[in-house]
């Protein structure tokens, strides 16, 4: 998933193929407010991170899709207690709406 600015910038299309390291990784969504002035946000999973990075130690973002009735209130409750039981903090934010492929 790529942000939404260097998306647009580099006239990237959904389904096509960016080379990170030595590692091709197919774009299949794109996301909005993710643009860090100089830099933009990729996000990949952490399989495909560590095989870029070489860890597994690190996680900026988690990146979440609902499915079914539960409210999405309910699911970032969730989701910030057990990061806190593990010692990480978590912040949630529309401003990086995610727009997956259809």
């Amino acid at each position: 998933m790529v942000d939404q600015v260097f998306f647009t910038r580099n006239n990237l299309k959904l389904g096509q193929t960016l080379k990170i390291g030595d590692k091709e990784l197919k774009i299949v969504g794109v996301s909005k407010g993710t643009f860090a002035v100089v830099y933009p946000y990729i996000f990949v999973t952490t399989e495909d991170a560590a095989e870029i990075f070489g860890t597994t130690q690190y996680v900026n973002y988690y990146l979440v899709q609902l499915f079914g009735d539960r409210p999405a209130d309910e699911v970032i409750s969730d989701i910030t207690e057990r990061l806190a039981e593990r010692g990480c903090s978590g912040r949630d934010t529309d401003e990086g709406a995610v727009h997956p492929e259809p």
